[in-house]
């Protein structure tokens, strides 16, 4: 299997300040998932009781250059230490404060440290730089067809000699270890995964986004789980379950944009209608659930405050909904075509309202007995 790619200006500014900034937040751990068109860096596929995350990216919005083959239909998953593909990243950028430079990254091996002088340090270093625990969560390793510790390894070069046509000089070369590579099934898992059961709405919080961070914040040292309603007619309600003090405090956001199945706004529910004055919001959330005009969900607060991270990608919009029969809570991310480029390559991403090959993706586990007791 092999992969090389020339990175873009761009694509390396997403992923150093934007991308895995947000991954940091959720995990320290991912797995980097190349097909022939896109780039996914996936968190979580292999744990139950945790946030999975799925940042996907188009070949063409990170890379200038990209080559990708493999047997599994050119299709290759590693893990790899997000904390480690951030400091190489940072390295690379400093040089380029004071250079000016194209950076390559491929996937290879090479002797683990101490291999060449043979005895103890050689054989331990066989193992690879993960041992037998796999970042990520991966079940097991493929068994290698070569010896050596695979590795990512990011080459900042200066430009080639445009008279000559020779390479230019290496400014510095960063190997990042990273786990071995993923076996047949666990692609299909990641594809799986990938995949969104049924949201019958969302929510869109493009105004509301930084209060209703702000009520989850607060929401931190009341209770351990947060309690949300997504409406027909773009209502969000969050308010907290469990706890003394928790179910008592709360929020109601309302007049959201609304996609996917929608009710008319019901004005009676607000301002000096009747009702508003004799139920508050946890009542009205109770309601309109009975009626069958809200999707709700009980997550873990710690879930949903890493979910909220997404805000460093910088998104053009942010929705939220419930998925499924109550499966699990997503809060999505929509990209721009300026904001996808981050400045770079801003004619290439089409016309479209919202880039369609650039998204992140946050799923929630629901906590289903807590959700039960809403009504």
């Amino acid at each position: 299997m092999k992969f090389k790619a020339r990175l873009l200006d761009g694509g390396l500014h997403a992923l150093h300040a934007h991308f895995l900034p947000a991954l940091s937040k959720v995990d320290k751990e991912c797995v980097v998932y190349l097909t022939p068109t896109k780039m996914v860096l996936t968190q979580n596929y292999f744990k139950m009781d945790a946030v999975r995350v799925t940042a996907s990216l188009g070949a063409r919005v990170v890379f200038a250059e990209y080559k990708v083959k493999s047997l599994e239909r050119d299709r290759i998953a590693f893990p790899a230490d997000v904390t480690l593909l951030q400091r190489a990243l940072q390295s690379i950028k400093r040089i380029f404060n004071y250079e000016v430079g194209d950076v390559y990254v491929k996937l290879t091996r090479k002797a683990p440290p101490g291999h060449d002088r043979g005895g103890d340090g050689g054989g331990a270093g066989q193992q690879g730089p993960q041992g037998q625990n796999q970042p990520g969560g991966a079940r097991g390793p493929v068994p290698r067809a070569s010896g050596g510790i695979p590795y990512l390894s990011f080459v900042a070069r200066r430009p080639p000699d445009d008279r000559t046509g020779q390479p230019g000089r290496v400014l510095i070369t960063q190997d990042v270890p990273v786990g071995e590579p993923l076996p047949p099934v666990d692609l299909t898992t990641l594809d799986d995964g990938a995949k969104t059961a049924r949201v019958r709405t969302y929510l869109a919080l493009p105004r509301h986004f930084a209060r209703v961070a702000a009520m989850v914040d607060r929401l931190r040292a009341l209770s351990p789980c947060v309690a949300l309603g997504v409406s027909r007619d773009g209502r969000l309600f969050v308010r907290g379950a469990g706890g003394e003090l928790g179910a008592s405090v709360g929020a109601e956001f309302t007049q959201l944009s609304v996609l996917g199945v929608r009710e008319p706004y019901d004005d009676d529910l607000d301002g000096d209608g009747t009702q508003s004055r004799t139920e508050g919001p946890a009542a009205r959330m109770r309601r309109l659930a009975v009626e069958g005009k809200l999707d709700r969900a009980v997550v873990d607060q710690k879930h949903l405050a890493q979910a909220l991270c997404c805000q460093l990608t910088a998104p053009a919009r942010t929705i939220v909904g419930v998925a499924g029969q109550s499966q699990y809570m997503v809060v999505g991310c929509q990209y721009d075509d300026e904001t996808v480029a981050y400045g770079e390559r801003q004619d290439a991403l089409g016309g479209a309202t919202f880039a369609p090959d650039v998204h992140l993706e946050f799923k929630l586990p629901i906590r289903m007995d807590e959700t039960d007791d809403l009504v």
